[in-house]
């Protein structure tokens, strides 16, 4: 008995050592990869060491991030640990949450409410320097408009004191358009999908409602627009984090509309493509990309000869399903904290130049809730 638990333990541990040097081999071999099309984000590379950056600088923190992103057959392991915890009735992996109704809901953290008064001052200070009417419409989560569906056992007062802080402490400088009262009208419709954090086309078109009627426009009725079903086949981010393989894809539809396929669309200043829609994105793992343009851009500008009006947006993936539908009342563009490096030191000038009616901050809310959305970027302008 001795010898067979002897063995056993020989065992065991020999298989560790070879899956130990056979995933640092690999790690060695494979080459890192820039993006995770999974993930729809750039992945870590690794850091340039030094000594000053070894013990006064970020060296060891970003060297874990780059392991953490090229791990060898990290796919493959994230699905692993995601039916662990499931087994477990932990009901969240990687900070999705497995909600009812097949929802996959990303979880806010903890409310910040030093950071998030932060973020908000980063625009305070835009508009006060700003010669043109400033609007914010922070587009509430899933965890939010979606709350019903969330576990019993999660804590939801956690979510409600986010966006209790995030109304308390909006500028008093800008025109706030508040959109959570109408999603929640409409939580039981199909308004966020299931497996990515976006609004659907049908969310996008209520936000749009609220938008422009703030802007003093009247909104297009549903049926002036063409519903049009592209795709049944859509796995979003949600569902590449959370790494769960049984759940059912989204559909995704656009709104269409007469002449939206001659509306010019300018990318970063480099290139330009005919079209509120790129059809080709449908052919990729990121289908929202569909929407006017790939999401991870800092500059587009969408022209139609048929608007007088420019409207300027400070924006990030969220609006992009929204856009299409504002772009039947202006020409738009869209500038996003996150990327806009092509702009720094220009947008005061842009906006000379542009002259638009208004500026608009169109984003998720999560960007305030936390440093995604790059709002400090305003500063470097």
């Amino acid at each position: 008995m001795n010898k067979n638990k002897s063995f056993s333990q020989y065992l065991l541990i020999s298989l560790f050592i070879v899956l130990f040097f056979a995933l640092s081999l690999s790690f060695i071999i494979i080459p890192d990869s820039p993006f995770s099309e999974d993930e729809n984000r750039a992945l870590s590379t690794a850091p340039e060491f030094s000594l000053q950056k070894l013990f006064f600088g970020n060296y060891t923190s970003d060297f874990s991030d780059y392991c953490s992103d090229q791990f060898p057959f990290r796919s493959f392991f994230v699905n692993l640990k995601a039916l662990g915890e499931l087994a477990l009735f932990k009901g969240e992996n990687n900070g999705i949450i497995v909600a009812g109704d097949g929802n996959l809901i990303t979880d806010p953290g903890i409310a910040n409410e030093e950071l998030i008064k932060e973020n908000l001052s980063h625009i305070e200070d835009f508009a006060k320097n700003s010669a043109v009417k400033v609007y914010t419409a922070f587009i509430p989560g899933g965890s939010y408009v979606l709350r019903e569906t969330l576990p019993s056992t999660y804590p939801q007062g956690e979510i409600q004191k986010h966006y209790r802080i995030l109304s308390e402490s909006i500028p008093e400088n800008v025109v706030n358009i508040d959109l959570a009262p109408m999603l929640d009208l409409h939580s039981s419709e199909y308004i966020y999908y299931k497996t990515d954090h976006h609004q659907t086309a049908l969310g996008a078109y209520y936000t749009y409602c609220e938008v422009i009627n703030a802007l003093g426009k009247e909104p297009y009725s549903i049926d002036d627009f063409k519903r049009e079903t592209v795709s049944q086949e859509f796995y979003g981010t949600t569902w590449s984090f959370a790494g769960i393989p049984f759940v059912k894809p989204d559909s995704l539809e656009f709104f269409r509309f007469d002449g939206d396929t001659e509306y010019t669309v300018e990318i970063n200043g480099k290139e330009t493509k005919k079209g509120l829609y790129d059809f080709t994105a449908l052919e990729t793992k990121d289908k929202y990309s569909a929407f006017v343009a790939n999401t991870v851009n800092g500059y587009i500008k969408i022209s139609s000869n048929e608007n007088s009006e420019t409207l300027i947006i400070f924006k990030d993936s969220f609006a992009h399903s929204i856009a299409p539908l504002l772009a039947r009342h202006y020409n738009i563009i869209m500038i996003d904290t996150r990327y806009h490096m092509i702009l720094r030191g220009s947008i005061d000038k842009l906006i000379e130049a542009e002259n638009p009616s208004a500026v608009l901050f169109l984003m998720g809310a999560q960007g305030v809730f936390d440093n995604s959305g790059k709002l400090s970027a305003l500063r470097n302008n």
